[in-house]
């Protein structure tokens, strides 16, 4: 009930939702998680970092002294994964459909040269049924429903490929 009552509180604030979990005024939206929800590159300095640079995610090492005995070297991750492109397709999914925009369906076809449709007609067909995934009015996007927010783990687990 609070999750609702806050909701009605912020709308009539003059805060939208722009993501699950987030509200901004227009034009105020956070630029790092908005980035973070679209996949852009992003760079992290510093002990235990994080960054994602074409389509590799690494993390720069945790420990303190390590981590200062490598500086000035190119071995500063402690961790580093090359995403494929089934992993980018599911996080572009997952992540994408965190914004209330959802996500475009051009780009979708742009970045990995083949239709949403044909990746994941089953699941969007599922999920159309249940009432949890909509198109918007111009067929170019597609989002969670309120609905589909509400239950968004349930959801976007279905975007997880299984090959």
């Amino acid at each position: 009930m609070m999750y609702y009552e806050t909701d009605r509180i912020l709308k009539k604030a003059g805060f939208d939702r722009y993501e699950i979990s987030n509200y901004s005024k227009k034009g105020f939206e956070c630029r790092h998680n908005v980035g973070y929800w679209e996949r852009k590159d992003y760079l992290g300095f510093g002990l235990g970092a994080s960054s994602l640079f074409e389509n590799v995610r690494m993390k720069n090492i945790s420990d303190m002294n390590k981590y200062i005995g490598n500086a000035g070297k190119s071995d500063l991750y402690e961790d580093t994964e090359i995403l494929t492109v089934n992993d980018c397709m599911e996080e572009f999914m997952f992540l994408g459909l965190r914004l209330t925009k959802g996500i475009e369906l051009q780009t979708f076809e742009h970045q990995f040269g083949k239709s949403f449709w044909d990746v994941y007609q089953n699941a969007a067909d599922k999920l159309f049924s249940e009432q949890l995934l909509c198109l918007d009015e111009s067929k170019k996007n597609l989002r969670l429903t309120d609905y589909g927010v509400d239950v968004s783990n349930y959801a976007l687990a279905e975007f997880l490929l299984d090959y």
